[in-house]
C-alpha cells in the first residue's frame, strides 16, 4: 500500500486504527460509525479481535478490559448507541487506563436512519473527556492516530464524532503523517484502586480527572490541532465545525474567504482552546458560527468572549437536520455584505441510502395479527422497536428505543381496556440487545404481555450482521427454551410461508392467551447481507 490512498471517512478511521495496533474493535450495527467494524472484519486482521457485540454497553466494557490492561481498543457506535453505553462511560472517565480507548461516535443529522436527529456533542461536557470532530477524510485518519496517543497519555477515553456526510465522503489520504502528540504520560496513575471507583474515592478521582482535562486544555492551545486562517483585524470572523468545513470549501475556497473574514476551524469540540479562541475573537467584530444541529459551539464561544473588552455580534447557522451547501451559500450571502460567491445550483444533497429493509415482510405479519384480532373483536395496538418496523410505521402505536417495546407494553397494560390488546414487536437482534431483561422483569411481576419475536436471523436494518441467535449452518437457535427459562408461560412459532390456515390457528391461540406469551415468527425470503453497513 502506498502512502496516499483514496478512502471514505470510515475507511480512513479503520486504516488509522490498524496503524495504532488495536487489540480489539467492537460495536453494535448502525450507521454512521458501525461501518468501521465491517471494514475491519473484512481484513481478517492477525492479533486483533474484531466482532459485533450484543449491545453498545457490552462493547464498551470489553474495550475497557483491553485498555486497563495496557493495549488499545476501539468502539464504534452511532448516536443512540452512545446513549446506551453512558453507564460505564460515566465511571470510566474516573479510572485512568494504561492502554488507549477510542470511541467512534456516528451522529446522523437529518435522521436518515435513526429515530431522532440527535446532536451528541453536549454529552462531551457532561462526561468531561476529550472530544474531537474531523472536518474531512484526512483529518479522520490523523485524529484517530492522535486520539489513541492522547488516550494513552492521559488515561482518558477519547471520542471522535463523525457524521454520515463525512463517513461517506471519499478523498485522498496521506498516510505518512504522524500524530502531533508524542507518547508521554503526564500523570503518574495511582495503583491503589486505580480501576475501582466507589464512595471512598469517587470525589478524589473527580479531582484527578479535572487535572487531566486541564492538561488537555492547556495542550490544545497552540497545538496546531485547530486551524486558523487569519490576516489582521477584520469585521467578520467565521468559526466552522466538523463537516461544515468541506461543505464550505465547495461553496467558496477558504483562502479566498479569508480575504474578507478570519476563519477558525475547530477539531476540538471539548475542551475548547480558550486562549487561542480569545486571540482569534479579539481580531473581529462580527462572528459567524456554522455548525450542524444545535448552536453548542456558538453558545460556548460567546461565553468565552465575555472576557474581552469589546462587544461582539454573533450570527449563527445551526438548525435541526443536516446542514447543506445551499444553506451555507444562502447564509453567507445574507450575512456578509458584498461577498462574491459564484451562483451555483446544488443538487439534492441528501444521501442515497441502501434499502436493507426494502424486502421486509412486516406488513404481512401485521395483516395476520389484524385479521385474528378482528375475529376476537379486539383493536390491536402495536408497540415496536427501532429497525425495519419503519416500513410499517404508519401502523404502529408507539416506537422508542431498542428493546423498549416490552416495557412500554407493560405500562400500557396497566391502563385497562376491554377492546384493546397491546402487542410488543421485538426483532431478534433487539432481543439480545436489551429486550431480554424486560421480558424477565415482566415474568417476575406476572404481567401478561403479548410479544411477537420477528426472527430475521440477522440485524436486517443495518445490513444483515449476525447476532447470538443467528442460525449458522442450518442450526436454529432454540428461542422457546430461552423464553421458558425466563419464565414465559406460552410459546408458539410460525413461518410467514406456512399455510394461511396454520398461521391463523397459531396466531389465534397467541391472541386468546391470557398469560405472558411469545409468538416467534420466522421471516424468510429476505436478503441477508452479512457484514455490510448502511
Amino acid at each position: 500500500m502506498t502512502n496516499r490512498e483514496y478512502f471514505t471517512g470510515e475507511e480512513a478511521i479503520a486504516e488509522a486504527s490498524i496503524k495504532a495496533s488495536i487489540r480489539m474493535a467492537s460495536g453494535y450495527p448502525g450507521s454512521p460509525g458501525g461501518g468501521v467494524i465491517s471494514l475491519l472484519k473484512e481484513k481478517n486482521l492477525i492479533g486483533c479481535d474484531v466482532h459485533w457485540s450484543s449491545n453498545e454497553k457490552i462493547a464498551l466494557e470489553k474495550a475497557i478490559g483491553v485498555a486497563i490492561n495496557g493495549l488499545n481498543a476501539l468502539v464504534c457506535i452511532k448516536s443512540v448507541g452512545f446513549n446506551a453505553m453512558l453507564d460505564p462511560l460515566t465511571v470510566l472517565n474516573l479510572t485512568p487506563t494504561s492502554g488507549g480507548l477510542v470511541i467512534i461516535l456516528g451522529d446522523d443529522p437529518g435522521a436518515y436512519g435513526s429515530q431522532n436527529d440527535q446532536d451528541s456533542r453536549p454529552l462531551a461536557r457532561f462526561l468531561n473527556i476529550p472530544w474531537f470532530e474531523p472536518c474531512d477524510v484526512q483529518e479522520a485518519y490523523d485524529l484517530t492516530l492522535l486520539a489513541f496517543k492522547l488516550a494513552r497519555s492521559t488515561g482518558l477515553p477519547v471520542v471522535i464524532r463523525i457524521t454520515r456526510s463525512l463517513a461517506l465522503r471519499r478523498a485522498r489520504v496521506n498516510m505518512s503523517k504522524t500524530a502531533i502528540l508524542t507518547d508521554l504520560d503526564p500523570f503518574a496513575a495511582k495503583n491503589h484502586n486505580r480501576y475501582v471507583p466507589g464512595p471512598k474515592n469517587a470525589v478524589d478521582k473527580s479531582y484527578e480527572q479535572l487535572a487531566r482535562m486541564e492538561w488537555v486544555a492547556g495542550w490544545l492551545n497552540g497545538s496546531g490541532l485547530n486551524q486558523f486562517y487569519t490576516n489582521g483585524n477584520k469585521q467578520y470572523g467565521l468559526i466552522l465545525c466538523g463537516s461544515a468545513k468541506f461543505k464550505m470549501q465547495e461553496v467558496i475556497d477558504l483562502g479566498e474567504l479569508s480575504e474578507v473574514a478570519n476563519i477558525l476551524v475547530l477539531n476540538s469540540i471539548h475542551p475548547l482552546p480558550e486562549r487561542d479562541l480569545l486571540e482569534f475573537l479579539s481580531t473581529i467584530k462580527t462572528v459567524i458560527v456554522i455548525e450542524e444541529n444545535t448552536s453548542l459551539i456558538a453558545e460556548q464561544c460567546s461565553k468565552i468572549a465575555l472576557k474581552l473588552k469589546e462587544p461582539i455580534t454573533w450570527k449563527v447557522l445551526a438548525k435541526p437536520g443536516e446542514l447543506f451547501r445551499r444553506d451555507i451559500h444562502n447564509f453567507l450571502i445574507s450575512n456578509i455584505p458584498g461577498i462574491n460567491l459564484k451562483q451555483k445550483i446544488f443538487a439534492n444533497e441528501a444521501p442515497q441510502l441502501k434499502g436493507n429493509c426494502a424486502d421486509s415482510r412486516y406488513g404481512e405479519v401485521l395483516d395476520i395479527l389484524d385479521a385474528v384480532c378482528e375475529r376476537y373483536n379486539l383493536t390491536p395496538r402495536y408497540y415496536g422497536d427501532p429497525g425495519c418496523l419503519v416500513t410499517v410505521v404508519d401502523r404502529l402505536y408507539a416506537k422508542y428505543a431498542m428493546g423498549g417495546s416490552v416495557s412500554t407494553v407493560f405500562g400500557a397494560n396497566l391502563v385497562e381496556s376491554d377492546d384493546t390488546i397491546n402487542i410488543a414487536l421485538v426483532g431478534d437482534s433487539g432481543l439480545f440487545h436489551s429486550a431480554l431483561p424486560a421480558i424477565i422483569d415482566a415474568t417476575y411481576l406476572k404481567m401478561p404481555i403479548a410479544i411477537i419475536l420477528l426472527n430475521n436471523n440477522a440485524a436486517l436494518t443495518t445490513g444483515g450482521q449476525l447476532h447470538p441467535g443467528s442460525s449458522i449452518n442450518g442450526n436454529d437457535y432454540d428461542y422457546a427454551s430461552l423464553f421458558q427459562r425466563c419464565g414465559v408461560q406460552d410459546c408458539w412459532r410460525l413461518n410467514l410461508d406456512d399455510k394461511k390456515e396454520q398461521q391463523d390457528r397459531i396466531a389465534g391461540d397467541f391472541i386468546s392467551s391470557e398469560n405472558i406469551r411469545v409468538l416467534q415468527i420466522d421471516i424468510t425470503n429476505h436478503k441477508q447481507i452479512q457484514g455490510s453497513s448502511t
